[in-house]
């Protein structure tokens, strides 16, 4: 597969060179990019011609915006959020969140997993107004969707990564790093089952954690980081490796499993101690 996409990065820049009347561009998944050193050292002499693309939370409620306001052409002067909020309302009351932050929370931060989730909405919805009920619905839908979809995403650099994810269902959602460690130790150590992954037995359990980072499995705590977005400015304080790629994972003190994942795994919230405790 490394040799395949190495061959197509080789093929469009000689095509580019044949002539200035005819452009090939190509896309590739960043991980891919990152991980392929023959790619990554030849792209180092055309630094200028590589774009990377980042979404963030408002470029992502701007895009949906562009589409209602194609399907829906009165809606063309309102705001992106006054947009989004015409066809998911604003709160859901139960959960005590923003219709948006809940979504969004549950992407990372791609476009086609915003539209995934939407389009689950939409075929849960009674009426033309995404009510709570109809989020709720189509969670646990859009919830196997993205943990199978990332099972297949990354099948060629760790097969049967679904099974690693198995390991953690009925699990609490959130971890302190000991917690985190002893059970990614256990893996590799045999004492928890991985199924098919055959590959994380034997290995060191912060390889193994590094992989569920970048693979976007696992959240991490930064507070008080800047998220770059103003319109949606409520406080974060966990982010995916999408997000802060440099991150040095194995110092962060709390994660979490990113809840696009919780509703198909069973996660449990965990409680918070009271003061007494």
């Amino acid at each position: 597969a490394r040799e395949y996409i190495t061959g197509l990065f080789h093929a469009s820049q000689k095509i580019n060179a044949l002539s200035d009347n005819m452009t090939v561009y190509l896309s590739i998944r960043r991980e891919l990019f990152d991980s392929i050193p023959q790619i990554y050292d030849d792209a180092q002499k055309i630094r200028d011609r590589i774009e990377v693309l980042r979404w963030n939370r408002e470029e992502l409620l701007e895009m949906f915006a562009l589409r209602i306001k194609y399907r829906l052409p009165k809606t063309a002067r309102l705001s992106n959020l006054q947009i989004w909020r015409a066809v998911f309302g604003d709160d859901l009351t139960t959960l005590k969140a923003r219709t948006h932050d809940y979504i969004l929370d549950r992407t990372h931060h791609r476009p086609r997993e915003l539209l995934q989730f939407c389009r689950r909405c939409i075929e849960c919805a009674s009426g033309p107004l995404m009510d709570e009920d109809a989020i709720l619905r189509a969670e646990p839908v859009y919830s196997e969707e993205r943990i199978r979809d990332t099972d297949s995403e990354y099948k060629y650099q760790f097969p049967n990564l679904f099974d690693i994810f198995s390991t953690f269902r009925g699990g609490a959602n959130v971890f302190d790093r000991e917690e985190l460690d002893l059970h990614l130790l256990e893996i590799t150590e045999g004492k928890i089952g991985c199924g098919r992954a055959k590959w994380a037995q034997g290995m060191d359990f912060s390889e193994l954690k590094r992989i569920l980072w970048q693979t976007g499995f696992l959240l991490a705590r930064q507070a008080g980081a800047k998220t770059g977005a103003r319109a949606l400015n409520r406080r974060r304080t966990y982010f995916c490796y999408f997000e802060m790629p440099h991150l040095q994972i194995d110092e962060v003190k709390k994660l979490q499993i990113h809840p696009a994942f919780g509703s198909f795994l069973a996660l449990r919230r965990r409680r918070k101690k009271s003061a007494e405790e």
